[in-house]
């Protein structure tokens, strides 16, 4: 077992590059899963060894971490262990019962991508018609479900005028909105960078 004189007091699993959809300024440019993957066994250990190393909040991503057949198996190793669990999430695959299985994780937090104030660009951005409306009605059903909810948007040169436009439709539905800047890594094409280089911030839009 590695020995550190440091906690990692809260980890980030990129638990799958697996993900069902293609957006564009996807950094990891996820849609298919690693063959390298961590199996099931290996991902229960992995649980196991960050018990050990006193960590203290694990959040999962992807990819869309939901596609992992064993997500809830994960999920409850590390609800069991008494970690902080996070999930970040596009939405996509949320409905009434996995939004009844999360309640039941008890979780710090759920976040959910929407990248613009109008249903036309985020669709466009996220690659797929009608998820907008689908991650604003999201939000009300983890509300109703007493399940924080994050959203994340990232912004760039196609979607920035919007923000005001998002925040109205996010007040009362989410916890708090983290703004971040898209980086030209993986499908993000360069000509939408921001000139300028903003640090990451989260804003309360609870009211």
């Amino acid at each position: 077992m590695f020995k550190s004189k440091y906690i990692p007091v809260s980890v980030a699993w990129e638990l799958t590059l697996a993900c069902n959809m293609n957006c564009m300024h996807c950094g990891s440019s996820a849609g298919k899963a690693d063959e390298k993957e961590l199996t099931t066994k290996e991902s229960l250990d992995l649980v196991d060894q960050l018990k050990e190393l006193n960590c203290e909040i694990i959040s999962l991503t992807g990819g869309e971490p939901l596609l992992r057949p064993d997500f809830f198996e994960i999920s409850k190793k590390i609800k069991d262990l008494g970690f902080d669990l996070s999930i970040l999430s596009n939405g996509l695959l949320l409905d009434e019962d996995i939004i009844t299985k999360l309640r039941k994780l008890n979780l710090y937090g759920i976040s959910i991508s929407i990248d613009g104030g109008k249903p036309e660009t985020h669709d466009s951005i996220r690659r797929v018609k009608g998820l907008f409306d689908k991650c604003i009605s999201d939000l009300e059903k983890l509300r109703d479900a007493n399940i924080p909810a994050t959203v994340i948007t990232t912004v760039h040169k196609g979607n920035i005028q919007e923000l005001p436009l998002l925040r109205e439709k996010l007040l009362d539905r989410a916890k708090a909105w983290q703004i971040q800047i898209a980086a030209p890594l993986g499908r993000f094409p360069k000509n939408l960078i921001l000139s300028c280089r903003l640090p990451r911030c989260i804003i309360s839009v609870t009211e």
